[in-house]
């Protein structure tokens, strides 16, 4: 039934995903109302979403407002899972990767939260301080966007983390030229590539060209599938 529904709609839509990359006021993608809606697609109707060459590969940012905000405090990008960084070095192995990650955000997105360790490393006073002049932040890339003091860490972070990504993709649709295998669709902090088999010797370079950001090089997780719903990850180093 949900199947036969979303392809109803499908009569009414493109085939092509277009983004709106100033649809929000942080610039998160959205969709326009003609486009393939992927970044709202029910998880269960992955699977019917297949490339036209052998698999998808996913490069998925491992992190990303967490490693923007290192960025922005001029702090190196660790090369391995950010949050399980997190709880070896900020939270002594105290708990699990799943609790050091909500113990972060939980700090991040509270200005009353008076967890001392997480901010003895990340300074949310100084990000607000470089980036906040009390009424609007002024992002990396230039966007200025009206915001409170409440607001202004969340817009910042989610802003620059949006625009890494898109930038970082338009660099791998600019190597992908030429070649069979191309871009398919982003989601919000990943860019998946419609792969040819036969282009595997190029993969390394692809991921590299992702990894390697105006601030440095990002840890990237990388996934593969023969659909979008059955995606597994794999080592790529």
């Amino acid at each position: 039934k949900k199947v036969r529904s979303f392809s109803k709609k499908l009569n009414k839509k493109t085939c092509s995903v277009l983004y709106n990359p100033f649809g929000t006021k942080t610039g998160r993608l959205t969709v326009q109302k003609r486009s393939f809606p992927i970044l709202t697609l029910d998880r269960g109707l992955r699977k019917y979403i297949e490339p036209t060459n052998d698999v998808f590969v996913e490069l998925d940012i491992n992190g990303a407002e967490i490693r923007t905000m290192l960025a922005l405090l001029d702090k190196p990008q660790p090369q391995v899972d950010i949050h399980d960084w997190n709880l070896r070095n900020l939270y002594n192995n105290a708990g699990t990767r799943e609790e050091a990650k909500k113990r972060f955000f939980a700090w991040l997105y509270n200005d009353n939260s008076d967890d001392k360790v997480t901010t003895r490393f990340y300074s949310k006073d100084q990000i607000k301080e470089r980036f906040w002049n009390g009424t609007h932040i002024n992002t990396p890339f230039h966007r200025s966007i009206e915001s409170d003091e409440y607001h202004s860490i969340n817009y910042v972070l989610q802003s620059t983390s949006n625009d890494v990504c898109l930038e970082q993709a338009c660099k791998v649709s600019k190597l992908l030229e030429g070649m069979r295998s191309r871009v398919a669709f982003m989601m919000h902090d990943s860019v998946v590539l419609d792969y040819d088999a036969k282009e595997q010797k190029q993969l390394e370079e692809i991921i590299s060209t992702f990894q390697n950001t105006r601030f440095g090089a990002y840890k990237i997780n990388v996934s593969i599938g023969r659909d979008f719903g059955n995606m597994r990850k794999i080592s790529w180093k």
